[in-house]
Formats: C-alpha cells, structure tokens, sequence
C-alpha cells in the first residue's frame, strides 16, 4: 500500500475540479484524484497553520497537546501518524514544508528530501515589547499596492526542488525495489 499525503497552505477544495469547481484547472491534481481517495468531509481544527498540522498529524486536537500558535512546537513524545506507519514497516518521507518549530523537524518520518522554508525556531515572530517594531516581510498592504504581473519567489523555487527532490526519491526507491527483487530471485 503507498500512501501520498499532500498538504498545502491557502488551497480550498471548492476551487479544485476534483471537487466540483468547473473554471479552475488542475490536470495532475485531478489525475490523482481520480485514483485515491479524497476527504471531502473535513475541516482544519484550527485557522492557523502549526496548530492545524499538529491535529492532523497527530489526531489530537491542538489544545490537548498544548500547540495554541504557530510558535508553538509539539512535543517529539506525541506520536503522529508517521510514527504508526513506520512501526508497522512503510518508509515514511517528507519533501517540503512543514512548518514544524523545535527541534524535532521529523515527527516521525524516517527522513526528510528537503529543508523546511519556514525557520524552526521563533525568529520570524515580533517582538511582543516593541509592537512597532516591524520584520523586514511583515504582512502589510504593500503586497497589495506592488501586485502585477507575477515574477518568480524563492517560495516557487522552494517549491519546484521540493517537487523535484520527491520525485527523484520514488524514482530512486523504485529502482532499488527493482534490484532487490531482481537479486533475490
């Protein structure tokens, strides 16, 4: 049994053709989801996003495991699906972001393809004593005034080798399936 789970920020089902939306086009999203199964009864137990992916991850709502914030890291003691799965013998891998703060950045994967895009620690947050005091990509309506047509981010690039990096490794990991099978006839 194989099991892909994506997660992605700022994407909801209503704009997905897999789930009903006639405008918007997703052809290898809807490849897939024509042969998986898709949640389609669902919510996030949580607006923010280290807490959501703490409750899903770990089944667990986020106030039963103390993440309240995305500051908040979850105890490397709370299993996540990952840990079950591994324990039951599937490889469990990760490419891309997830936002995980602490020190532990596996939560129970075996091993991770990329780094994370979001820092591991509190340095993105404000400063709670100097409120004005602001970080140099602070969220404010200048995205708004400076948008147009749209250039390349280092988030899309962060994206692309995410992409890339896990579709080397099934590659890779389906070679050595091969060889080992081939070796042990």
């Amino acid at each position: 049994m194989n099991i892909l789970f994506l997660m992605a920020d700022q994407i909801a089902p209503h704009f997905l053709p897999a789930c009903g939306h006639k405008v918007v086009k997703t052809p290898r999203l809807d490849e897939l989801a024509a042969r998986s199964v898709i949640f389609d009864a669902h919510y996030s137990n949580s607006a923010l996003c280290v807490p959501a992916r703490a409750g899903l991850l770990t089944g667990h709502l986020p106030s039963e495991i103390n993440v309240f914030d995305s500051g908040c890291d979850y105890e490397f003691s709370v299993p996540t699906f990952a840990h079950y799965l591994r324990a039951n013998g599937h490889v469990t891998v990760q490419s891309g972001k997830a936002h995980y703060i602490g020190a532990d950045q596996l939560h129970g994967l075996e091993k991770r393809l990329t780094t994370d895009i979001c820092p591991a620690d509190n340095c993105w947050y404000g400063n709670w004593d100097e409120p004005d005091l602001k970080l140099n990509w602070f969220h404010d309506l200048k995205n708004v005034v400076t948008a147009g047509i749209a250039e390349r981010s280092s988030q899309q690039d962060y994206d692309d080798d995410a992409a890339h990096a896990a579709v080397r490794w099934l590659f890779d990991y389906a070679r050595d399936l091969t060889v080992d099978r081939s070796s042990s006839r």
